[in-house]
């Protein structure tokens, strides 16, 4: 991941930030009723903003290149891109070039990637969250 521990731990930061957020969208599957629209509440009027503009910040920390550590695809990245497509199929527009440009720079530019790209282009290859209809989505 990195090339010092110092930044393996950073990226290994980062990337745990991911899990944990995501954990708690997931966990809100346990929950029902009041309890269940309270939690959604939370999660999405005050955990996911919150998630994202220090996600924003570290990018622009970064240099807003399009990478989390210097020019190189690491974890984080692929959270990013993976977070980016399963938000906004849960609820459309989380994510987009004009609200949150710094994820979009990465989803774009991983979509684009000459080795990666293809493959995250490939929605029957890398199983994807489908649509009703059972054909992949792309958001």
């Amino acid at each position: 991941m990195g090339s010092t521990a110092h930044d393996a731990a950073y990226l290994d930061s980062i990337s745990e930030c991911y899990f944990e957020t995501m954990e708690k969208l997931f966990s809100l599957r346990l929950l029902s009723g009041d309890q269940l629209q309270q939690q959604k509440d939370i999660f999405w009027d005050t955990t996911l903003p919150n998630f994202i503009q220090v996600q924003e910040n570290v990018l622009k920390k970064n240099g807003a290149n399009g990478y989390y550590f210097g020019e190189n695809t690491t974890l984080p990245d692929l959270l990013l891109f993976f977070m980016y497509e399963r938000l906004n199929f849960s609820k459309p527009g989380t994510f987009s070039e004009l609200s949150t440009p710094l994820f979009y720079k990465v989803y774009e530019r991983l979509l684009n990637d000459e080795v990666l790209g293809p493959y995250l282009r490939d929605e029957d290859a890398r199983c994807p969250v489908t649509s009703t209809s059972g054909k992949p989505k792309r958001v």
